[in-house]
């Protein structure tokens, strides 16, 4: 897996510098492709260990401290975006109008499909209703979050500002999940972001850096100084 992980992250940066770009940054370094390589599969080695430390209590202490992210929440909304559906801009206090002209109707009873349908600029939900079903609550925007987790179940907000636009918001449903009833990829995802908190940190930002200057350390027979000549170097004789 960290092979393979290496040869990927090998590729991306190629790709990213161009090939030509990429060689000649190499070849100032007097270092090769396996180099490079066998320096990113170091990093993923350790990736791949630092996984394997993560304990079933550390991800339920993660877990614990970040609890309502994992609610559970079914959550209508009608999206007014600061563009108009053609993508230009509106002007200062338009999308605002819109969303309270939304909130109206919808408080007067209005089905909130049809008005999802006629109104809302999320491509994501707008053709279901405006529903978004049984979702973490950690997967949404912070400010929409906060009104999933705290607004009254069936009752319609007032609009709520994001960097989208403004959102009308009905909660339908919201259940904490107890930890045992998390479901195995939440679990899984918990272990990834624990153990490569760290090395996240490191690959944005300095192996970023000390690969656009290719300032890499060598393969461990490149490392060795040379002594006598060529010939000395054969394995096993």
């Amino acid at each position: 897996a960290a092979g393979k992980q290496a040869d990927d992250l090998l590729k991306q940066q190629k790709s990213g510098m161009g090939e030509e770009q990429f060689k000649a940054a190499l070849e100032s370094q007097k270092l090769t492709e396996d180099d490079l390589k066998n320096y990113m599969l170091r990093v993923m080695t350790v990736m791949e260990h630092e996984k394997n430390q993560v304990t079933e209590e550390d991800i339920k202490k993660e877990f614990e401290a970040n609890k309502k992210d994992y609610t559970n929440i079914s959550v209508r909304h009608v999206l007014i975006g600061f563009k108009d559906a053609e993508g230009k801009e509106r002007a200062e206090g338009e999308a605002l109008k819109i969303a309270k002209e939304v909130q109206s109707k919808l408080n007067k009873g209005e089905d909130f499909a049809a008005v999802a349908k006629e109104y809302s600029e999320d491509p994501g939900s707008k053709n279901s209703g405006g529903l978004y079903e049984n979702k973490p609550a950690g997967t949404w925007v912070p400010q929409f979050k906060e009104k999933a987790l705290t607004l009254e179940l069936n009752k319609i907000s007032d609009p709520v500002e994001t960097d989208y636009g403004y959102h009308v918001m009905k909660v339908e449903k919201r259940e904490e999940v107890a930890y045992d009833k998390l479901p195995a990829d939440q679990k899984e995802g918990i272990r990834n972001e624990l153990a490569s908190a760290k090395i996240d940190n490191f690959m944005q930002n300095e192996l970023n850096d000390l690969i656009e200057s290719m300032n890499l350390p060598k393969s461990e027979n490149a490392d060795k100084p040379a002594e006598g000549t060529g010939d000395q170097k054969t394995d096993g004789t």
